[in-house]
């Protein structure tokens, strides 16, 4: 059986043209049947919707799943009111005081390779670095993550504040991903250098 999603738009449904499409697409098969608050239903990341037709079958009793697209858990919590365990979207932003532009960083550091090389520029051209070079500004880059790293919040909820378990949970997902990506370190500058020192990052 095909799910059908109507979407209301100035106060009228388009359950019309969607049955006729379905009548097309499924001519002897399955019948659409409308869901009421489809909001409503759980995220699941990747979960393949669409807003007509669900494409993976469903069984009687089994959840239905919604996908609010891939989103960090800072506007997911911000938006939705709920967050993802070790969220491979979250990201971070980050602005470098004396420099100008916003760097957004991924988990993997993916995005980071810009900030490194506008980092490593503050020392020396690119292609001019010596070893030193790369390592002054390794050593700058470890100070300004160590000082993200100290602003972060204590894992536990201080005072004696009555929290719901599960706003503490969100909190602990937002936290478990800014603490990855501020540990986290460009790939690019992983690869110029390779020693111990590396092992601290």
């Amino acid at each position: 059986m095909a799910l059908l999603l109507t979407a209301n738009v100035a106060g009228r449904t388009n359950g019309r043209n969607v049955a006729r499409l379905l009548q097309n697409q499924f001519p002897a098969g399955p019948r659409a049947f409308r869901v009421p608050g489809v909001d409503s239903l759980n995220h699941a990341r990747g979960q393949p919707v669409s807003w007509l037709v669900t494409r993976t079958a469903s069984i009687s009793g089994q959840e239905l799943f919604n996908n609010y697209g891939l989103k960090p858990n800072s506007e997911l919590i911000l938006g939705y009111g709920f967050s993802l365990p070790h969220n491979p979207d979250d990201t971070i932003v980050l602005k470098v005081g004396g420099i100008e532009g916003r760097w957004e960083i991924g988990r993997d550091a993916q995005g980071a390779d810009g900030l490194w090389k506008v980092i490593l520029s503050k020392f020396v051209e690119a292609s001019d670095a010596t070893y030193e070079d790369i390592l002054d500004a390794s050593g700058m880059l470890q100070e300004m993550l160590e000082s993200l790293i100290e602003k972060l919040p204590e894992e536990d909820i201080a005072g004696n504040i009555e929290v719901r378990a599960d706003v503490v949970e969100m909190f602990h997902h937002y936290l478990e991903g800014m603490s990855n990506l501020v540990a986290e370190k460009p790939p690019e500058a992983r690869s110029q250098v390779k020693m111990p020192f590396f092992a601290l990052w």
